[in-house]
């Protein structure tokens, strides 16, 4: 039978998993990783880092992508097994120290095992709350060589599964929306009084406030189902509500505002000048990339993005110049399209 190393194997689990980039500065002991995963059909663009330092690094993206519920894998070259405690070249506890910042840590105990481990390790990054995870290798696995009759041949994971919410809870979210007098959409973390709130994890439902309702539910699939109940009935928010008014007459104020702020001739320039002479050039389908507080305060009344999932800010957590170009590199490998990057350092 034929024999293969410890890099093929990897690159094929995650090839098995529908992985089609792979993106990293390589070294050793990874670069064998690497040129398998060419060799598989991988794409440059899951992570790969060197032992040591490389994973060190990565720890910071590592710790953004677990906290806003960024699936990634990340996975890490080691010393040699036979090396540990001794020493060896950039020797680090590299499984311990991901624990604190990814859903999943392990190293493979055996070639026979990677498959399997690199499965979960996919599977994890997804299902629940999305998330990162990692998957260490020791150099000495490889290029150690496997009779591939002994290699687990382990499928794709299945679609996370969806949950589902109590139909009385749905419900009591719509009443709870029919009856608001202030109506407010809110996507992302919350830290004021919500009346619905819609999650994946169980966890946080109640944290920092209690809501009125609260979906444990996909939050595509409860959008849905939500459009479908109104539908039925045919209710719409009125339009002649004082709370509508006002915000009308807010955005005209607001418009007229930023409209002579716009226009100023003022050396510095400032952020509303900039913006102006920017989205007179944006393409109708371009993606937005924001981060600091003036470039998405500001950005977010005079950058108009008119397609969904076309538009980026900075996360709750995360590094405040790092961010700008691993979303922009996200965007662009995704959708091939125009994007705009702005920073300020304001925060």
């Amino acid at each position: 039978m034929e024999d293969v190393t410890g890099a093929q194997l990897i690159a094929e689990a995650l090839k098995a998993q529908n992985v089609e980039y792979m993106f990293g500065i390589v070294g050793v002991p990874v670069i064998e990783v690497a040129m398998a995963a060419q060799a598989s059909g991988i794409n440059p663009g899951a992570c790969l880092v060197v032992s040591g330092p490389g994973l060190i690094h990565a720890l910071g993206g590592m710790a953004n992508a677990n906290m806003n519920c960024w699936p990634v894998i990340v996975i890490g070259g080691s010393s040699d097994q036979n090396q540990e405690t001794t020493g060896a070249f950039q020797e680090f506890p590299q499984v311990e120290a991901c624990r604190l910042y990814s859903k999943f840590s392990a190293r493979s105990s055996s070639l026979d095992m990677i498959s399997s481990v690199v499965e979960k390790a996919a599977r994890t990054s997804m299902y629940g709350r999305p998330g990162a995870v990692y998957v260490d290798i020791s150099g000495d696995m490889v290029n150690t060589k496997l009779d591939r009759s002994r290699a687990r041949e382990v499928p794709c994971s299945p679609p996370h599964p969806v949950s589902m919410a109590d139909h009385m809870a749905i419900t009591e979210a719509l009443a709870v929306l029919k009856g608001a007098k202030q109506p407010l959409l809110i996507i992302g973390k919350v830290y004021v009084k919500v009346n619905v709130k819609v999650d994946l994890c169980a966890e946080e439902m109640g944290n920092n406030v209690q809501p009125a309702a609260a979906l444990l539910w996909d939050i595509i699939t409860i959008v849905k189902l939500l459009l479908e109940y109104v539908h039925k009935d045919g209710w719409r928010y009125p339009a002649d509500t004082e709370w509508w008014t006002t915000l009308k007459e807010k955005m005209v104020a607001m418009t007229k505002v930023t409209k002579a702020l716009a226009l100023q001739s003022t050396t510095p320039m400032n952020y509303y000048q900039v913006f102006h002479h920017i989205s007179q050039l944006l393409p109708h389908d371009c993606v937005i990339v924001s981060e600091g507080a003036n470039t998405m305060d500001i950005g977010r009344t005079m950058l108009n993005n008119y397609l969904p999932r076309h538009r980026q800010g900075m996360p709750p957590h995360t590094e405040i110049k790092g961010q700008i170009r691993q979303v922009s590199c996200a965007f662009a490998l995704k959708t091939s399209r125009n994007e705009l990057g702005s920073v300020d350092s304001s925060a």
